[in-house]
């Protein structure tokens, strides 16, 4: 659990970022292309899709996410709208090309890298965003394919031509965010010297995670693998 604030702790220091809740991912095999880590499942919609929907995924994703992990791992990942239309839903399946995603549901990443490119935390004066690893192996996402280039990382993992986005219909809870996951570097969080293909990421582990410590121990094993 966060422990409370005093007036001179800095606002962006918990204990989730001290150096015994800190895990290395240091396959970027994986992290770049979680639909290979054991236990993942993409399956093609083919004759069976809905609302234009061109597959389903349940793993491990990337939310890219302005919110900072004290409310992340509080509250979770909320949506911003919510669903009240058919028009809604054929837009995070990607059928429809009209219309935000980002704010119609949660999107989410195969790909950290795509991930820390993704235009709702950043623009061209600022970047302001965290990215986290969640937890969706016992959900399935709407995926979608790139609608734009990511230059070396598509052409590095063609994954990224089947899966740009995994889309969720419905908020994540707290407990199924696993952590939060940087570049290694001399700046927590920071989006500013993320790599076009960083080797290892810093996870600070979410104490509300379900799987616990032990948990993510386990998943950062199956990534390192």
């Amino acid at each position: 659990m966060f422990k409370s604030r005093s007036k001179s702790t800095p606002p962006d220091r918990f204990d989730i970022f001290s150096k015994g809740n800190i895990l290395r991912l240091t396959n970027p095999e994986k992290f770049q292309n979680t639909t290979i880590i054991p236990g993942s499942k993409y399956t093609p919609a083919a004759s069976s899709a809905s609302f234009g929907a061109t597959g389903y995924f349940s793993g491990y994703v990337f939310r890219a996410d302005t919110n900072p992990a004290e409310i992340i791992f509080k509250k979770g990942i909320e949506k911003h709208l919510p669903v009240t239309s058919i028009r809604q839903v054929e837009i995070m399946a990607g059928a429809s090309s009209t219309g935000a995603r980002w704010n119609q549901c949660i999107c989410t990443h195969v790909c950290a890298q795509a991930a820390a490119m993704q235009d709702t935390i950043r623009d061209y004066y600022t970047l302001n965003g965290y990215i986290y690893l969640v937890d969706a192996m016992d959900i399935s996402g709407f995926t979608t394919i790139t609608h734009r280039s990511f230059g070396p990382i598509a052409a590095r993992f063609p994954i990224m031509q089947e899966i740009d986005e995994v889309n969720f219909m419905h908020r994540i809870p707290n407990t199924s965010v696993i952590g939060a996951v940087s570049e290694v570097g001399p700046s927590w969080l920071s989006l500013v010297h993320w790599d076009s293909m960083p080797t290892e990421l810093w996870l600070a582990v979410n104490p509300e995670y379900e799987g616990g410590m032990e948990g993510a121990r386990a998943i950062v094993d199956l990534f390192n693998a």
